[in-house]
């Protein structure tokens, strides 16, 4: 079934082809506004060439597994805020080129924003937006969200749930897309995480990184000017030497990745070394303590305060637990140092231990 609107150059279109529902924009500015109507069993398309003309269709929905739409060129108008739909419908929005303004629906979206600075907006339930190429605003609301924002000074915002933030990655896929983040973007991005936890991956990069997040425009490669706010509680860094911090009191997580990283947490957080000769230093202390994990090769671990987990792992470590409160030393494989509270701590496979004045136990 195809119901086409006649105009000068690309056709406005619905489609249907083996349970899959085409919407095609022109190359002008379309607005296009999806809405369930008769208890969810009618699906009413609207598609308004201009702000008085356009074409209204229903479709049934028992006969769909697949939404797709393509806006085309032109800053478009699309709204599927109105959409209640069977679970094995997919959603799939192309914004295409230019400034769109896309609302997602109650349901999981997978929202592509194309070349322009566009508005994006997830509504409820699992979203993965990607803003493509421009300055955009990603904000995904309610549900657990994937937020990617591309080339160009984008704005991700979370919002409610436990969302993922990306700034820079060439190499990840949106989870059950076939449609590869192409980007190697170095623009200045805002990660604003909202309530819930959240997370800022900056895992596919290879340069040594700066990320803290204090709400400053100081994140990132030097003069890249990305901003972390104190609202984002995990943290990923790239490849290189990193330098992460997260001076909040509260639970989190600050993962350097390979080269030699410098962690620095505010208390309670999870800090993990992995590959490299890292340091990880807890600046405070929380009632459920925190936990320095080093990993692979040789690492110095500085404890915040009682109740603090430091565990070296792999390598010739250095763990320093010398405040005068309870913690929990475990070097691990290797020959470990420590400076300890003799009686007090809980310290196994450290083979070379002095109390906080440099006294052998």
């Amino acid at each position: 079934m195809t119901i086409e609107l006649l105009e000068p150059r690309r056709l406005l279109s619905v489609s249907i082809d083996h349970g899959k529902l085409l919407v095609s924009g022109s190359s002008s500015a379309d607005r296009i506004i999806l809405q369930s109507v008769d208890a969810a069993s009618i699906l009413l398309i609207s598609l308004q060439k201009f702000k008085h003309i356009g074409a209204t269709t229903r479709i049934p929905l028992d006969s769909l597994s697949r939404i797709i739409i393509h806006a085309g060129g032109g800053d478009d108008f699309i709204s599927l805020q109105g959409l209640a739909l069977p679970q094995q419908i997919r959603l799939i929005i192309h914004g295409d080129s230019g400034e769109d303004t896309i609302r997602g629906s109650p349901h999981p979206d997978t929202i592509f924003g194309g070349r322009g600075n566009d508005l994006i907006n997830g509504d409820l339930d699992r979203d993965e937006l990607d803003g493509g190429r421009g300055d955009d605003t990603l904000m995904g609301h309610f549900g657990n969200d994937l937020l990617f924002g591309g080339a160009g000074d984008d704005y991700l915002s979370g919002m409610n749930g436990l969302d993922t933030l990306i700034g820079d990655d060439p190499d990840r896929h949106f989870a059950g897309s076939t449609n590869p983040f192409r980007h190697g973007d170095r623009g200045a991005d805002v990660f604003d995480g909202g309530a819930g936890e959240d997370w800022v991956y900056y895992g596919g990069r290879g340069e040594n990184l700066r990320i803290s997040a204090d709400g400053k425009a100081n994140d990132g490669r030097a003069e890249e000017g990305d901003n972390v706010l104190p609202n984002v509680e995990d943290i990923d860094g790239g490849r290189g030497d990193d330098h992460i911090s997260a001076l909040f009191i509260g639970e989190g997580f600050l993962s350097g990745g390979d080269g030699d990283d410098t962690l620095v947490g505010g208390g309670g957080q999870y800090l993990s070394g992995q590959f490299g000769n890292d340091l990880l230093i807890m600046k405070g202390s929380s009632k459920l303590g925190g936990y320095l994990d080093g990993n692979e090769d040789n690492d110095t671990l500085i404890s915040g305060g009682a109740g603090d987990n430091l565990d070296g792992g792999p390598g010739d470590d250095l763990l320093d637990a010398s405040n005068p409160l309870w913690q929990d030393l475990d070097g691990g494989p290797g020959v470990d140092r420590a400076f300890v509270n003799p009686g007090i701590d809980s310290v196994i496979r450290v083979e070379q231990q002095r109390d906080h004045r440099g006294r052998p136990v």
